[in-house]
């Protein structure tokens, strides 16, 4: 397909991040566009040109019929409401494949830019530019916080590119060299919150007015409130209840119904992962004498803090001492003091990997790769929690992967607290394969 040094936007993080991306872009002879969902869209996306999914459906289209993928969408339907998507929704989604497929082809796109590739809107756009061999990337909060972001060429998460072969990282090195310990940027945290708030008002009144597409994750204003109130307003710290376990692993719940647990994981919630978390380590510790038993430690995402509660959980096992089910605590302290880090897929893991810490993997990681972190499954978790306890990382496979992922794979800069130099470097790599494709 002939293409033009063009780029589609599609939705982005909640902060004016794509937007400002793109005026760059277009700013360098770059003509954007951006594919909007809902008022909220727009309004993270003003000033850049835009189509909305409605007139999308109208205009454009094309033969060739879509698969049906596995999105945030089908997973939330197939794991939370227990059912099948109907043909309806199949319709639908294949309507809008043909769509974007088919302004791909007529606006003659060079390339897709997204965040994230769970979401409907995202997997079928991102279909349609693989089978017309488009250029993309994919974007996403940076693997080492607080300072870099993923800007992958295939997927993120489970989906990325990132090299899964052990040998790859031994002896691995590079002379770049990214700055992720610290932001850098004039955009202040109660700018960013601002914005999300205004975002979720547009994305609110869009819903109210049925203006909106078919929703991923149910956005809830009280939700989101709570959360900023225990992420960002005035902080104490907090100590666990009580003293930490002699010896305990230490498993980091995930933001509830994450893309990640619904998709990449075998379980639909924490609560359901816990649950067969704990009756592994019992069956594991029922192997052992009392000096070697080991607790499991649990501790709530902070996103989650005031928007969802585990009191039935903490309940249930109020007085055993193998569990330990946490709302606050240093997570670092967490880490270094476990007997290792046992997670779906979450960053902590890979903090767990960069301090020392043996780590085993009981969703589909990037990271559980042979050397570096081990793979567990809900059918064996009590034999891998063996396993684990008996596992040693390979310290050089470990250094060349930490050293290629924030190095040479990520970044630098934060979605939320980003600079200009750091949106030129963005852009520059953006143009670079534009104008490779030519």
């Amino acid at each position: 397909m002939a293409t033009e040094k063009k780029a589609l936007f599609l939705q982005g993080p909640y902060s004016y991040f794509f937007r400002d991306l793109g005026r760059l872009l277009r700013d360098q002879g770059c003509p954007v566009t951006a594919l909007t969902f809902h008022p909220g869209d727009s309004y993270l996306m003003r000033g850049l040109p835009q189509i909305g999914w409605r007139k999308l459906l109208k205009r454009y289209t094309s033969e060739e019929n879509a698969t049906e993928l596995e999105t945030y969408y089908s997973a939330r339907v197939k794991k939370l409401e227990k059912r099948l998507l109907t043909m309806k929704e199949k319709e639908f989604f294949n309507t809008y494949y043909k769509a974007v497929k088919g302004f791909l082809e007529n606006e003659r796109i060079g390339i897709l830019l997204c965040h994230n590739d769970t979401r409907w809107q995202h997997a079928y756009a991102l279909e349609a530019a693989r089978r017309l061999q488009l250029p993309v990337f994919v974007f996403e909060l940076g693997l080492f916080r607080p300072n870099t972001i993923t800007m992958d060429p295939k997927g993120v998460n489970a989906a990325n590119s990132v090299p899964r072969e052990s040998s790859f990282y031994r002896g691995f090195s590079t002379e770049r060299r990214v700055k992720s310990d610290r932001t850098d940027s004039g955009i202040s945290t109660k700018k960013r919150n601002l914005i999300i708030a205004f975002f979720l008002l547009f994305y609110k009144a869009g819903k109210v007015f049925g203006l909106n597409a078919p929703e991923n994750k149910i956005m809830r204003l009280r939700d989101y409130a709570s959360r900023f109130r225990a992420a960002y307003g005035k902080k104490k710290r907090e100590q666990p209840r009580g003293n930490l376990p002699r010896r305990f692993f230490f498993v980091p719940f995930q933001v509830v119904n994450d893309s990640q647990t619904l998709l990449y994981s075998p379980y639909r919630d924490m609560e359901t992962m816990a649950e067969e978390v704990i009756g592994a380590l019992k069956k594991f510790n029922g192997k052992l004498i009392p000096e070697k038993r080991a607790a499991v430690v649990f501790k709530e995402h902070p996103m989650d803090r005031g928007a969802v509660s585990y009191e039935r959980l903490r309940e249930k096992y109020r007085g055993d001492e193998e569990v330990r089910i946490l709302a606050g605590g240093d997570i670092s302290e967490f880490i270094d003091k476990s007997l290792g880090v046992v997670t779906i897929n979450s960053t902590v893991g890979l903090d767990a990997i960069s301090r020392g810490k043996k780590v085993m993997c009981i969703g589909q990681a990037f990271y559980a790769i042979e050397g570096i972190a081990l793979q567990g499954a809900p059918e064996t978790l009590a034999e891998d929690l063996e396993a684990f306890a008996a596992f040693t990382p390979d310290r050089e496979v470990v250094r060349g992967f930490l050293h290629f992922l924030k190095d040479e794979y990520s970044m630098e800069g934060n979605e939320y607290h980003y600079n200009r130099g750091q949106l030129e470097k963005i852009a520059r790599r953006i143009l670079d394969t534009l104008e490779g494709e030519q």
